[in-house]
């Protein structure tokens, strides 16, 4: 075992405020591109709308918040939700009163489609 210090960084990019980042690391090799991010939102924090690179899991740990996707309406998200954009939608997320997620961003789909 060896134990690392992940730093988080603030996100500014797109407007956005709020909002520090840690990112583990990315997986080279079979995946390229694949990589896990643990989001802390503080209260009234916003990731402003931008597009996905790749396909982009934003899974709710703690608290709630909301995301929306390339219609920008804003769907409520608690703790054990999730929402997946697909590569070049557009989107943004955020929260009123604070909220920790994993995001993972893959260059395939990273979660069976649930139909």
């Amino acid at each position: 075992m060896r134990r690392v210090h992940l730093s988080p960084r603030e996100i500014t990019a797109f407007g956005s405020h709020g909002v520090t980042m840690v990112s583990p690391g990315r997986v080279r090799g079979p995946v390229p591109g694949f990589g896990v991010h643990l989001a802390t939102f503080a209260a009234g924090a916003v990731v402003g709308r931008h597009e996905t690179r790749l396909w982009q899991l934003l899974a709710v740990v703690s608290g709630g918040g909301w995301a929306a996707g390339a219609d920008g309406v804003r769907v409520p998200l608690a703790a054990g939700d999730a929402v997946l954009w697909q590569p070049g939608e557009l989107h943004e997320s955020g929260s009123d009163a604070g909220m920790v997620a994993v995001l993972v961003e893959s260059p395939v789909v990273p979660v069976p489609d649930a139909g």
